[in-house]
């Protein structure tokens, strides 16, 4: 089934929105494109539950690992039912740590969006990570 113009173009935004406010430390902003009770799997690296989990992870983890990342999502399937949805994206990650390290991160996004109040919000994303320079998985 085709999927409307106006959903792909806001999941699509939505997706673009975690990778500027993520990479700008913009935490408020980011944390605010999920639902209340998200869950974020990060694989290797934590799963998060929650705003809690999310506002404390930025500001604890991500502010002390990096000087600088980048966050570039590709290609997305994307599949829409009502107020649910599911995308699959390629991700690549550039970064530079706290230690000046540089490194990159390949991988996917494979996320479920739910609609909240007229609004996409990510309800779950799970990052699968293909390949790390070490930098960040070390």
């Amino acid at each position: 089934m085709p999927i409307d113009p106006g959903d792909q173009l806001e999941i699509r935004t939505l997706r673009a929105a975690y990778g500027h406010h993520i990479d700008q430390g913009e935490w408020d902003a980011w944390v605010d494109l999920f639902t209340e009770d998200a869950v974020v799997d990060y694989g290797p690296y934590d799963r998060l539950e929650g705003h809690d989990d999310l506002a404390a992870f930025a500001t604890e983890v991500i502010d002390d690992l990096f000087t600088y990342s980048m966050h570039l999502a590709l290609m997305p399937m994307l599949e829409v039912d009502g107020d649910r949805a599911t995308g699959r994206w390629y991700l690549l990650v550039l970064y530079s740590t706290a230690d000046g390290d540089p490194g990159w991160l390949a991988g996917t996004y494979e996320d479920t969006y739910r609609r909240v109040d007229g609004e996409w919000k990510f309800a779950a994303v799970e990052n699968v990570v293909h390949a790390d320079t070490g930098a960040y998985g070390n």
